[in-house]
């Protein structure tokens, strides 16, 4: 049985309560490192979800020159292993593949 703050209840009713330790929900950020954004949009929803925790995200594009990190993920913040509460605006570093110049010499 889960009463209203107030309700009575019969003596010897079983009932549901919950005991906080007065700390406010907090998660671990993982490891996103290589990650394509659609990959990081699914983990990061389903963090969300899992911890109850409504922080948010943002996509930030960074210029590289290697085309291996096009498209991935090359840094966050905060980094892996850090505290994710809802005050929390993760940022995720995505590369972009943008050629080297050719500075036309030989």
């Amino acid at each position: 049985m889960d009463p209203e703050a107030g309700d009575r209840v019969r003596q010897g009713t079983v009932i549901e309560i919950e005991v906080s330790n007065g700390l406010p929900p907090e998660a671990v950020m993982p490891s996103l490192l290589g990650r394509s954004r659609d990959e990081v949009n699914a983990i990061l929803d389903a963090l969300r979800t899992e911890s109850e925790i409504d922080f948010s995200w943002v996509f930030q594009d960074q210029p590289t020159e290697d085309p291996t990190f096009d498209g991935a993920v090359l840094s966050t913040s905060p980094d892996p292993g850090g505290k994710v509460d809802k005050t929390t605006r993760i940022v995720v570093v995505i590369g972009t593949y943008s050629a080297p110049a050719d500075d036309g010499g030989g």
